[in-house]
């Protein structure tokens, strides 16, 4: 079954590929916003252009690279870069630069023609040749480098994701290991309490009696405790004073303890029945049952 921390998890993952994809579907902004600036104030040939004009033009020509990065993620996510099958990653990377290149300059020899060259007789073909000449390196500088950064972001959330894993695991193993020792503790600790009350039943009814009353609020705190990891100092302290009443069943007026705590750390929450195993280690080696 599967925990809801680990749904959680999995949303995360799920919210940061989706952010990751809108990323890189509007970072084209820029670059488009900041080359229509250039040719508003310095102009392209000697001319400047106005703004609206020079705006419309730029983010038509950066527009397929907001569709281009969203089909090289996709790319990324299916065709790992491993060194055993390098040539195969390059031979499909190769063939994936070559269709986004080509249809990139066509798209931008359109733009152009109908943006730089709409009042001229200039053919499609030779705005094209223009473009090719002026652009081809660029386009194929940036494909790389937007494979680059789609590799990177890859690499840096499964780094994440691992490390989110290896603390869920590592939370989980923390848990098991509670529950562990108080599987342990608690028979053993009942055991202990009852072999006492059956000891007093024949010379101390009355003691006997508010023991078992004491056994059953250890109990039920206990059980109140049970279905968290962590409980807060002040119930940790309730129940180690009431594990030493019984305690002192056993070990008569050789067990006098003063618990003292700090007012500043009682709602603090740790581990439950994180005391009591040291209590117990202390008693079976400070003291012996009956020991003045």
């Amino acid at each position: 079954m599967l925990s809801s921390h680990s749904l959680t998890l999995a949303d995360a993952g799920v919210g940061l590929r989706q952010w990751t994809r809108v990323l890189f579907a509007l970072v084209w902004i820029i670059p488009g916003f900041l080359a229509a600036l250039q040719l508003a104030y310095i102009g392209g040939a000697g001319e400047p252009y106005a703004f609206g004009h020079a705006l419309a033009w730029q983010l038509a020509a950066w527009l397929p690279w907001g569709l281009w990065s969203q089909a090289i993620l996709s790319l990324v996510d299916r065709v790992a870069l491993n060194t055993q099958r390098l040539a195969r990653w390059l031979f499909i990377h190769a063939l994936s630069m070559t269709i986004v290149v080509a249809l990139t300059l066509l798209w931008i020899a359109w733009v152009d023609r109908q943006f730089a060259h709409s009042g001229e007789n200039a053919t499609y073909a030779y705005v094209l040749r223009l473009v090719t000449v002026s652009h081809l390196e660029f386009q194929v500088v940036l494909y790389w480098a937007v494979v680059g950064a789609s590799y990177m972001w890859e690499y840096v959330r499964r780094y994440h994701e691992r490390d989110r894993v290896a603390n869920e695991l590592e939370q989980k193993l923390a848990r098991t290991q509670l529950d562990a020792l108080r599987m342990q503790l608690n028979p053993h600790f009942l055991f202990n309490a009852l072999n006492s009350v059956t000891e007093l039943m024949e010379d101390d009814v009355p003691t006997a009696q508010r023991t078992l009353t004491r056994v059953a609020d250890l109990l039920r705190l206990s059980l109140r405790s049970a279905g968290s990891a962590t409980i807060p100092v002040w119930q940790e302290v309730e129940l180690a004073e009431l594990y030493l009443q019984i305690a002192r069943v056993r070990y008569g007026s050789g067990l006098d303890v003063d618990v003292e705590v700090d007012s500043s750390i009682v709602d603090r929450e740790i581990p439950s029945f994180l005391l009591q195993p040291l209590i117990e280690n202390a008693l079976k080696h400070g003291l012996a049952p009956g020991q003045p």
